[in-house]
């Protein structure tokens, strides 16, 4: 005998799928699919107002530091200011700081990791291309041979004829 759970505080109420009739589950499903949208679209727009306050000019107290660097007028912005920042704890001995920058840079170990096993990858898919076409090149000559044993030498050199010559009268 299977004893039911007890529900948690809030939850008492609460009915699994399972007990729930076919349009009910239906519409419970659709109102989480519409939330899953919603919340997609909240942090896609997130994203596009991050990319935006980043490429935004930087303050003036930010842009005169970044001058003072040498950074070119155009490239004075917050993005910039942000990675001038974290150069500096990176200087200051900050290890993550440093690991951001380098990641940032795409020298992370894994990255590179990942480009080697990619490399790999490709140069196995391209070797076990040209053995695979190699051993039909050789089915072909094997079956080529066995055809000039069975029906003798000018066999091919009939096929060949006939596959030039049309099958119906001029």
């Amino acid at each position: 005998m299977v004893l039911p759970r007890k529900a948690k505080k809030g939850q008492e109420n609460l009915k699994p799928l399972s007990e729930r009739t076919k349009a009910e589950q239906r519409e419970i499903q659709s109102a989480g699919g519409k939330a899953s949208g919603e919340a997609r679209r909240r942090k896609k727009s997130m994203k596009a107002a991050a990319k935006l306050l980043l490429n935004l000019p930087a303050n003036d107290k930010h842009a005169r530091t970044l001058s003072d660097l040498g950074v070119d007028s155009e490239d004075i912005t917050n993005q910039m200011a942000v990675l001038v920042a974290v150069m500096k704890k990176a200087q200051k001995g900050d290890v993550k700081a440093a690991t951001f920058l380098r990641d940032t840079i795409g020298e992370s170990p894994a990255a590179e990791i990942h480009r080697a096993d990619l490399k790999q990858r490709k140069e196995e898919f391209a070797y076990r291309q040209a053995r695979d076409a190699a051993d039909d090149m050789t089915e072909l000559e094997d079956m080529d041979s066995m055809e000039a044993a069975l029906y003798g030498e000018d066999s091919r050199a009939n096929r060949e004829t006939d596959s030039e010559t049309p099958n119906h009268p001029v």
